[in-house]
Order: structure tokens, then sequence, then C-alpha cells
């Protein structure tokens, strides 16, 4: 059943006016029936009251008689059906009764009688108190009839009935005469303007009057219909803007058959319009592609294939499909669209042979360090090993000032010795890497503090490891990163005070865009209470051979956090510092917990190219 606003408004008026005045009706009827009942009790106790007052004598002395008379005054009252009057015995001196159409009500009192008392043996004078004496000497009931208070009662219920009625009706015309003066200025001409705009008078505009909420919806329905009439284009329209594409738009029937095609696709492919609409797809690409569009429902998924031209040229392009369905949900039109990648895909050859160089480039290169490096040993021992040999066998007859040339040349030779371990252990991180495998980094770092043991003790420092996650890494170059962090907090310790470091790890998803290919990380911090650094440097320290502090404050290449830097490169993660001076460093690392398999085919490469090196 359909009910228009103004029948439900009708109702809900209906419904709160009966609620209403039946409440107001029964609270007027027990106000006024409570009045008129206690009205009526009053009146009842009065009356047998003043026949009892009166009853006092003829009860002292006995006179029935004129017990007999206030008995049938009192039965004047119309309401009076009996009289009873009784001794103090309760012996009935006089009794009247009458018969009463419906129900009565007896009311009864107590005849007292006033003696005065005075002191026994004595006189009492004239002028003087005498205290009066109350006492008991019969009583009096009388029954009235309730047939004139009910009649009273059913009056007054029914007036205010009448009242309640009248009100509710007036109520009700005025709330109607309202709602329909609502529907008609303010609902009707929304919905007559709602159906003009519906049939296509999209010029139609509503006229509303006042401020209230319709009002508004009046102007916001005015506003929408001039926007949407301004949304609303022709097909020529339509077609002018698809010609205008720059990628090329092919409209198919789900078996293929073309029925549109954009400028940008006719020149690309060297046809013209007349010589595609109603020919198959499968002339230009496979239909095998639309199938598998229409199959997987999946809409605006690009693909990399090609296209024929007319001239059997082939164009590479990225292709996507949308299919478009009818009401029932069953696809009755593909619409394709199709980018010609030929550049890109000459860009994407030119990089992808560039990066091959590229690579093999670093690797000459990393091989040129290590091997520079390494042949740099053999000499760099002899003059050692010559110096060493000069300084005890003619170290007699050698002055002073040439003793300290060999002892500066000695400490040199020891710095080349270190910068050359250093820059070995740099190169042999791509050289000598090994495959990724999974480790426990406890265990690693448990192994660290063991060849760190004796550094602990002289600085006693203290480390604190937590909980580490299982990753997938290069065991050796694992146990080198955290060997270098650990080792430079207990190197740049504050003076007097314990090195404490603490090795903790962080949940973390997708920390940086660079490692948006894997799933998982996980970020562990190293953190001492050393003597930190200003952030400003906090780049600086991770490039090669840099150095916050001079060798004589503090031993060292500056190669280390390179080292570590170039780890976390190898394993697709990140190494930051954070740090303030005098309050301690912390550097954070981020890292996948497990690693791609191209990776691993490239350390396995590496791997096997370092084999056939050392061979």
């Amino acid at each position: 059943m359909k009910l228009r606003v103004a029948a439900k408004l009708d109702l809900l008026i209906i419904c709160i006016v009966t609620v209403l005045c039946s409440f107001l009706g029964w609270f007027f009827i027990r106000h006024e029936t409570g009045a008129l009942i206690v009205e009526s009790e009053k009146r009842a106790s009065t009356i047998t009251n003043s026949f009892a007052y009166n009853c006092e004598y003829g009860i002292l002395v006995g006179d029935k008689d004129n017990l007999q008379r206030l008995v049938e005054n009192l039965k004047k009252e119309t309401d009076v059906v009996y009289a009873v009057v009784k001794d103090l015995k309760g012996t009935v001196l006089i009794k009247s009764t009458g018969t009463a159409n419906g129900d009565t009500r007896e009311f009864s009192s107590q005849v007292f009688s006033k003696t005065m008392a005075k002191p026994k043996g004595e006189y009492a004078d004239i002028f003087e108190n005498i205290p009066v004496k109350e006492e008991a000497i019969g009583s009096v009931h009388v029954g009235f009839a309730l047939s004139d208070l009910q009649r009273k009662i059913e009056r007054v219920r029914f007036v205010i009935m009448l009242l309640i009625f009248l009100t509710s009706v007036f109520s009700l015309l005025i709330a109607h005469w309202i709602i329909k003066y609502f529907i008609e200025h303010s609902l009707s001409p929304l919905v007559s303007g709602i159906k003009k705009f519906t049939e296509g008078n999209l010029e139609h505009r509503i006229q509303m009057k006042g401020a209230d909420e319709i009002a508004e919806l009046g102007i916001l329905f005015n506003t929408m219909a001039a926007r949407l009439a301004d949304t609303l284009v022709s097909k020529a329209y339509v077609d002018d803007v698809i010609d205008s594409m720059m990628d090329c738009l092919i409209v198919t029937e789900t078996e293929g058959l073309i029925i549109t095609i954009n400028n940008a696709a006719l020149n690309m492919l060297g046809y013209n319009k007349t010589e595609l609409l109603g020919k198959s797809a499968g002339m230009l690409f496979e239909n095998s592609i639309l199938s598998r569009y229409i199959l997987a429902r999946k809409n605006g998924v690009n693909i990399e294939t090609t296209i024929v031209s007319k001239f059997g040229k082939i164009i590479p392009v990225l292709f996507s499909c949308s299919v478009m369905n009818d009401k029932t949900g069953t696809p009755h039109r593909i619409v394709c669209n199709a980018k010609d990648i030929t550049e890109r895909k000459k860009t994407e050859n030119a990089l992808r042979m560039y990066n091959k160089q590229l690579k093999m480039s670093n690797r000459n290169l990393e091989d040129f360090a290590y091997i520079a490096s390494h042949d740099l040993q053999e000499p760099l021992r002899k003059v050692k090993a010559f110096s060493d040999l000069i300084k005890s066998k003619y170290e007699s007859l050698i002055d002073e000032k040439g003793l300290d040339y060999i002892d500066r040349m000695q400490k040199a030779t020891e710095r080349m010795q270190l910068l050359i371990d250093s820059l070995l252990s740099y190169s042999r991180i791509s050289t000598k890497a090994q495959a990724f495998v999974l480790i426990d980094l406890n265990k690693v770092i448990s192994e660290v503090l063991t060849d760190l043991e004796i550094r602990l003790n002289d600085t006693g420092g203290r480390v604190e490891v937590g909980k580490l996650t299982q990753i997938e890494a290069d065991p050796v170059q694992m146990r080198q990163l955290f060997q270098n962090l650990i080792g430079n907090a207990l190197k740049f310790h504050k003076p007097d005070v314990s090195p404490v470091i603490k090795v903790y790890e962080e949940n973390i998803q997708r920390p940086h865009e660079h490692l948006d290919n894997y799933s998982d990380y996980t970020r562990i911090i190293v953190e001492d209470n050393g003597i930190g650094f200003d952030e400003k440097y906090s780049e600086k320290i991770f490039a090669i051979f840099q150095r916050l502090h001079t060798r004589e404050e503090y031993e060292g290449t500056g190669i280390g956090l390179a080292v570590c830097r170039k780890i976390m490169d190898r394993h697709n993660g990140s190494i930051t510092a954070q740090s303030t001076p005098g309050q301690g460093s912390q550097f954070v690392l981020t890292i996948p917990l497990k690693q791609t398999n191209e990776e691993e085919l490239h350390a396995e490469e590496r791997e096997k190219a370092n084999s056939d090196s050392d061979s």
C-alpha cells in the first residue's frame, strides 16, 4: 500500500493528538471526579455530625418523640436513605429505613454529653471557670444514596470528553490544513519540477518560497539540474572527443567486429574508416586477447602486445580493454585502448644495454680495486721488511734523525697496509659475496661479541641484544656489518663512561619506495651512549675514507661505515644515522626479511665468477 506524504503526516498528527487528548481527558476526569467525591463525603460527614449533636438531649432523657422528629427532619435531605440512633449500650432507640436506587454509603458519629466537673464536697463560685467534661452517651448511623454522586460524575465525564473531542477535531483540522498548505506550496512544486526534468525538460527550474530545508532542497536541485545540463553533450561532441584522443581507441562487439575506431588508430595503422568498420579485429591483433578480457572480467589491465598495420608493420603497443555489459550483466561491447610504445621499447633496449655496460664497468672497477690492492700487498711487505731489517742491523750506524725517518716510514707503511686491507674489505662486498641464506641474527651478534670480548672488557662496555628476526642474508657480511657498528660504538665512547650498546628490532611495512617489491621488512636499531655527532654529517660518515676526528683522537681508516652502507645496498636495504653530540647515536638498519630470486641469482653468478678468477 502506497501512502503519500500528506497521508503519512496526517496519520502521525492523529496519533499524537489522540495520545495527548487521551492523557488530558484522563487527567481532568480523575481530577474532577475526585473533587466531587471529596465534596460529597464532606457534606455527608457534616450532616451526620450535626444530627449527632441534635440527638444529645433525646438520648439523655430518653425522649424518643424528639428523636423521631429529628430523624424525620433528617430524611428531608434527598440523598438520606436511613437513620439509626443507639444508646451507649448499642440499643436502638429510633430507626428509620428506606430504599435507594443504587449503592449507599453509611456515615456514623458518636453522641457526646458535656458536664461540668467540680471538686467533691465543695460549692463552686458562679464566676469560677469550671472545666467541661465530654463523655459518649450513644451513636448515630446515617445512610446516604450514591446515585446523585454517580450522576454528577457521569455528567462531568461527558462534558470533559465532549470538550476533548471538540478540541481534538479542531486541532486535527488545523494540522491537516497546515500539512496541505505545506505540501501544496513546498513538496508539490518540487515533485512536479523533478517529473518535468526527468521527462526531458532540462531547462525547467523549481521556484521555491521560504528559507526552510525544503526550499534549500529546491535550490540544490536547481544547481544540480544546471550542472547536469552543462555536462550532457551530443553524440557529435563525443565523436569529436574520441577523434581528438592521442591513443588508439577501438570498440568491438563481443564477436570481435569493429563498430568504432578513432583517427589516432587509423593514422597509426594506415587504414581509412570504411576499411575497418564491420571487419574483424583479428586483422589487427589476436582475437584471443579479447576473449581473455571477457572471461577474466578484468577491466583496464595493461598488457604489452603487438598490432599489425595495413602494410604488415608490427607495432609494439600497451594494450588494455574494458568490457561493457548490458542491463542483464551480459557483455555486449569491448572498448580497446592501444598506445604505441615503439619509442619506449627503443629506450628500454638502450637502457638495458647501458645497464649491462654499467654493471660490467662496475665489476671491472671492483675487480681492479681488488687486484690493485691485492698486488700492492707484496711491495708494501717488502718495504716494511727492509725497513725493519735496516733498523735492526744498522741501528747503531744511523743517527737519531735517520731512525726517526725510519720510524715515520714504518708507521706510514702500517697505515698504508691498513688502508689496503680496508679497500680489500670494501671491494670484497661485491667480489667475494656469498649467496643469501636464512640466518639467525642473534647468533651472528653473539659471534661478534665473542670477537669483541677483549675490547668490551677494556672499556667496561655492555651490549644488550633483543630478540631479532631470522632473515635471508649473506652471513659473512651481516657479521661484518654488526662488528663495524658495535666496534664503532665501543671506540667512540665518552671518557669515564662505560659504553652501553642496545640492539633491538621494530617491525615495519614498506619503509621506502625502492623496497616496494618486498612484502615484509624488519628495522634493526643499534643504539649507543657515546660521544655522538652533529646530524649535518649523517651522510658524510658513510662515504669511503671520511672521518670526523683525527687519527690522534681515534684510530681507524674511515671506511667502516662505508662498508656498512655497501652491505645494506647489496641486501636491498638502507642504513641511516641519527645523533646528538654528547647524547649517543642511533644507526637504523632497514632490510627485507626475504630477498628476490634475481638477487640470489646474481650472487650465485658472482660466486661462480670469483671461483673462476681465483682458479
